[in-house]
């Protein structure tokens, strides 16, 4: 990072979600939408699996523009981080299409430099929920069934579920698991 450049500081909030899930990033100005909806999903711990998408308040749509969109999508891989941010201080970020995970991703701070390797996951509460879970509905009705060993869908539930805590986030173990779903998106297919 050279000397002068912008970094910002977001605060990315599951919306919905039956418990506290939340991540807090900083990322160069420089950065394309592309690659910050990579950072995104790596910071909450998605496994890239499906199509995302950014959404304004003045109804644009920032992600990889296909055909047979509905609506006019912007080339997220040609805006920057400050482009988007220099006109509002929040955004939505859609992660999964079928199971909707909404996202309210929020601009904190702008500064001059930092600290942190950039781009950097510091800070979160919460586990993200399980891929292909059902989005919030199928999220909250595994949370019940697994508060409940007497369910006859417990089992079925706590073998695809594994050991799913949704208070599991721990800022310092989470780096490795962040630094590999980076390298994930890295790959030529996204």
């Amino acid at each position: 990072m050279k000397k002068g450049d912008l970094v910002y500081r977001f605060k990315i909030q599951l919306l919905g979600c039956p418990y506290s899930c939340w991540r807090r990033v900083f990322v160069s100005g420089k950065t394309s939408m592309h690659d910050f909806a990579g950072i995104i999903m790596a910071a909450m711990g998605w496994e890239m699996a499906h199509l995302w998408e950014f959404d304004d308040k003045f109804g644009k749509h920032y992600g990889l523009p296909d055909a047979d969109d509905t609506v006019y999508v912007h080339n997220a891989k040609r805006i920057k981080v400050s482009a988007v941010f220099n006109a509002m201080k929040s955004i939505h970020f859609t992660y999964d299409f079928g199971d909707d995970w909404r996202h309210k991703v929020t601009l904190e701070e702008i500064t001059e430099g930092t600290k942190y390797d950039l781009p950097a996951c510091t800070a979160g509460k919460g586990a993200c929920p399980p891929e292909d879970c059902g989005g919030i509905w199928g999220l909250e009705h595994m949370l019940e069934v697994l508060s409940d060993p007497q369910h006859e869908e417990y089992e079925t539930i706590k073998d695809w579920a594994g050991n799913f805590n949704p208070l599991d986030f721990n800022a310092s173990e989470w780096q490795d698991s962040f630094k590999n779903g980076l390298d994930l998106f890295k790959d030529p297919l996204w």
